[in-house]
């Protein structure tokens, strides 16, 4: 992740924020504070607003992290697609608009930055098509121009197919549950956790939010029982696995478009912000770190699919599997080693492999090999064609000279709830502290079979894991937990939690 988003719902950072954000090279999109609202255009309003641009830009266009300035989050958007029942008087509301984020916000900005910052009036927005069009385009959204924000809370969103191919990709995002310590800090009661109780309704502030979630969920996953007194348990942990997942799909689906152009003339997609990163209360939203800090399943992904170097696959309409390798590198890198490996649900062994030798190109994606994935499967031990995809899955990793230089990936080419995973006995084997000054330690995994989405929790010790959420198809795996509190071997092992997709004892129970 090299791109932060200051969001124009929100406020201006801290001047700490942008000098940590210059130090460490992370790019920021700054927002003016105007978002998903109509304001006021009168001459005392507009007047308070030119002092909040000369303080706001002079403050920070001398930071070398501020990429861009965006006059408002979505306001254009607004108009154009008569959010608050405009259309009758649009040429009135486009005046306004125009009055504030053009004549006023705008010229500002130019003013103060001698013509040298770069300055979008809204976001989503087509730029110079925009400009054409009187600054409110009559599709602030085109996927030909521009950035694109996508939200879809009615289909599959582990289908890669329902996703635009934007030129931009400047805000998606679904939303999950906080872990139950997180909750636990706004109640003390655990019955209010609950999703159909009071308590939690309230803290749901997007209309439908649950059943949106609940419905995404079903796309993949078999729910245990509402009954279930642990329910409220699986649902966190089920939001929490739809989040990641369909953020890390839709988050290759984009990058695999670098440099690509489709015969419909779309492609070349250059970035991807995901909504959110981080949260204003303990609540179900869209951010991949909760209120109290705690990190959500989508931020373990992050790093995986943002790493530098990443390979990954698309089930397009025809059921063709697209294999790529995209390249963010300003370098190329030669004798690269791709492999496929096709796994069967009941066992650790490998069923049938093959590797491909290839050169990467700099900051580029590389189809690299595509084929019918049902007649694939079948042909590599899997069944006939109408079971392979329930028993197989495609597993994919990249090598330079024996050394890893990409996250391994996967395909997973059904619906989990229609494939054949057998309940695995996945077990902490060992924990053992490795620094004698830093709190760090390592924590030995076992399983017999597969395991999906194998999560560990560590109870009222703060820290983080080095890896959370993954698919475990080796029967030993190590990760290291790296507290932020004195703790001890003892302690940790006596807090540490650890579950799977198909523990039915840890959610029916």
């Amino acid at each position: 992740m090299n791109m932060l988003r200051v969001w124009g719902g929100g406020v201006y950072e801290s001047d700490y924020f942008y000098d940590l954000a210059d130090e460490l090279g992370i790019l920021i999109w700054q927002d003016f504070m105007f978002a998903c609202s109509l304001y006021p255009s009168n001459e005392n309003f507009l007047s308070n607003v030119i002092d909040e641009v000369r303080h706001q830009v002079k403050r920070l266009t001398s930071h070398a992290s501020i990429a861009l300035f965006s006059g408002n989050n979505e306001n254009e958007g607004a108009l154009a697609d008569n959010w608050y029942g405009t259309q009758d008087n649009f040429e009135r509301y486009k005046e306004d608009y125009v009055k504030l984020y053009v004549d006023t916000i705008r010229t500002e900005y130019l003013r103060l930055t001698n013509e040298r910052g770069i300055f979008i009036t809204s976001s989503p927005t087509n730029g110079k098509e925009t400009e054409t069009e009187g600054y409110v385009s009559s599709q602030p959204g085109s996927a030909f121009y521009g950035d694109v924000h996508y939200y879809n809370y009615i289909l599959d969103s582990c289908d890669s197919n329902i996703y635009p191919i934007p030129r931009f990709a400047s805000e998606y995002g679904y939303q999950a549950l906080p872990s139950v310590e997180s909750l636990l800090t706004a109640t003390n009661n655990v019955s209010d956790l609950d999703l159909n109780g009071e308590f939690m309704d309230h803290r749901q502030h997007h209309p439908s939010g649950n059943l949106q979630m609940k419905l995404l969920v079903d796309f993949q996953f078999s729910l245990p029982s509402e009954s279930s007194p642990n329910y409220y348990k699986a649902f966190i942990y089920y939001s929490q696995i739809l989040s990641a997942l369909s953020i890390k799909i839709e988050t290759e689906h984009y990058r695999r478009y670098r440099g690509i152009i489709n015969d419909n003339g779309q492609g070349n997609t250059m970035g991807a912000l995901y909504w959110q990163l981080n949260d204003v209360w303990v609540a179900p939203t869209w951010s991949s770190i909760d209120f109290t800090g705690r990190w959500k399943m989508l931020q373990y992904y992050v790093g995986d699919f943002f790493a530098p170097i990443i390979i990954t696959g698309h089930i397009n309409a025809a059921r063709t599997l697209e294999i790529y390798v995209v390249s963010d590198l300003l370098s190329p890198v030669a004798n690269v080693t791709a492999s496929i490996l096709v796994y069967k649900w009941d066992s650790l062994e490998i069923a049938f492999s093959e590797d491909l030798n290839l050169d990467l190109e700099s900051g580029k994606s590389h189809p690299i090999k595509s084929f019918i994935i049902d007649d694939y499967l079948s042909e590599n031990g899997c069944g006939t064609e109408e079971d392979a995809r329930q028993n197989c899955f495609i597993y994919l990793t990249l090598f330079k000279e024996g050394s890893r230089i990409a996250p391994d990936n996967y395909v997973l080419p059904d619906k989990i709830k229609n494939s054949v995973p057998q309940e695995p006995s996945v077990e902490i084997g060992s924990v053992k502290r490795i620094s004698d000054d830093e709190e760090i330690y390592e924590i030995n995994i076992t399983t017999d079979k597969i395991a999906l989405f194998v999560w560990l929790e560590s109870g009222a010790i703060r820290g983080k894991f080095s890896e959370n959420g993954f698919l475990q198809v080796t029967s030993e795996r190590t990760v290291y937990f790296y507290s932020e509190e004195s703790t001890s071997e003892d302690e940790l092992k006596q807090v540490l939690t650890i579950t799977n997709l198909l523990d039915k004892q840890y959610f029916e129970n």
